[in-house]
């Protein structure tokens, strides 16, 4: 299966104001791909912030689904595949299509959420802030939750490794075992 978890620091950067952005994929449970990058405008709203994370991860998660197509490995996501955001309103951003007064400034590039959601290939779930491993991507954390976030990603990577998945010495995504 294919999933992401994304996050955002409002208003992160101190120079600039703007947004920091970070991002976290898997692929049948081990990470693939990650990302943190400061907005290249600012935000108006910790909602806009976290919406905004969760467009740049909803276009790194069909990157993924467009490769793993291509190489004919696409039978392994499970359709609709999960976003999970650290805010309620971004996912109520996502998943309707009405906007306010505090929302109707925000980019129509960033509602590709949206796109994906009313074609079946997305849907997005709330994470609570401690189970949020992108937070490391986002914030200054502490020592104790960075180590939580990152060994936790370690374990997962050397678990899946042990099963068979991801073998980068191997033809295809699993070894031929897991066929037979």
């Amino acid at each position: 299966y294919l999933e992401g978890i994304s996050d955002s620091e409002f208003a992160g950067d101190r120079d600039t104001r703007a947004s920091v952005f970070g991002y976290i994929m898997y692929f049948c449970g081990a990470p693939v791909s990650w990302k943190s990058k400061s907005g290249k405008s600012v935000t108006l709203s910790s909602t806009e912030a976290e919406y905004f994370a969760s467009s740049e991860a909803a276009k790194e998660l069909m990157f993924m689904y467009n490769l793993l197509e291509g190489m004919n490995e696409h039978h392994d996501v499970i359709l609709p595949m999960t976003l999970r955001i650290h805010n309620t309103g971004a996912i109520y951003l996502a998943n309707n299509h009405t906007t306010g007064q505090r929302t109707n400034h925000i980019d129509i590039r960033v509602h590709y959420v949206r796109e994906l959601i009313d074609k079946g290939l997305l849907k997005t779930r709330f994470i609570k802030s401690e189970d949020n491993d992108s937070d490391i991507f986002t914030k200054n954390v502490s020592e104790e939750l960075f180590n939580k976030h990152a060994m936790k990603n370690i374990d997962d990577l050397n678990d899946e490794r042990e099963s068979g998945y991801i073998i980068l010495e191997e033809k295809s995504w699993k070894q031929e075992k897991d066929w037979i």
